[in-house]
Formats: C-alpha cells, sequence, structure tokens
C-alpha cells in the first residue's frame, strides 16, 4: 500500500513478489484475513486495499470494481492513484501480453526390429 501510493512501483512488485514466494498458494488468503481485522478510516480505504489485493492476485474483474468504488466514494485522498489502477487494468485488458507458444511435439518414428513390441 505504501509504496503503490508513494509511486514506488517497482518496489511495491519487489514485496509483492517476495510475499507470494513465501506464503505460496495462501497468499491470498492470508492477506484477505489481514485485511478483514483492520478497520479503516475512512471507510473507503477499505476498497482500496481490496483491489491492491486483487490486483496482485490477477482478478482485474474484481481490482477494478474495488478500485472503482473507492473512486466513486467521493474526494477521497488517493482517488486520482485508483483512476490510474482502473485505467492500466484496462489498457492491459485490452491488450494482454502474448501468450508464449508451446513448441510442436516432436513425432515418434517407430523403431524398425524393435526386440521389445
Amino acid at each position: 500500500m505504501i509504496y503503490d501510493r508513494d509511486e514506488q512501483r517497482s518496489a511495491a512488485f519487489e514485496i509483492l513478489d517476495r510475499m507470494k514466494s513465501a506464503l505460496q498458494h495462501s497468499f491470498g488468503t492470508q492477506v484477505q484475513n489481514m485485511i478483514a481485522t483492520l478497520r479503516f478510516s475512512p471507510a473507503e480505504d477499505q476498497h482500496y486495499y481490496q483491489g491492491l489485493l486483487y490486483e496482485a492476485m490477477d482478478q482485474y474483474v474484481e481490482a477494478r470494481a474495488a478500485f472503482a468504488l473507492y473512486a466513486a466514494s467521493g474526494d477521497t485522498p488517493w482517488r486520482d492513484r485508483a483512476l490510474d489502477h482502473v485505467r492500466a487494468i484496462d489498457a492491459f485488458r485490452k491488450n494482454p501480453p502474448p501468450v508464449p507458444k508451446l513448441a510442436a511435439p516432436v513425432p515418434v518414428t517407430p523403431i524398425r526390429n524393435n526386440p521389445y513390441p
């Protein structure tokens, strides 16, 4: 959160990568459980936190919705940053990175006079 709001995106991604690596499959659940224990002031900050979590988990539809809810809450301090996330998600969804192509399978040539049928 702090790195995101301070425009230190590379530091934010580095921390996320470390967290994901350390927590592996429980990353989303543990962060979600931690968010559930917090009391947000202002309350709409919860949408921003959830947006970051969804974005980190590649759940872009949910992330976009959470950031949009935060931005729609009125004159919030990080409204412009939340809208940056919405625009970035929209751009990503319009032009996703190409999926790497798998190599074509190598045809198997039968061995002649194979002693093991």
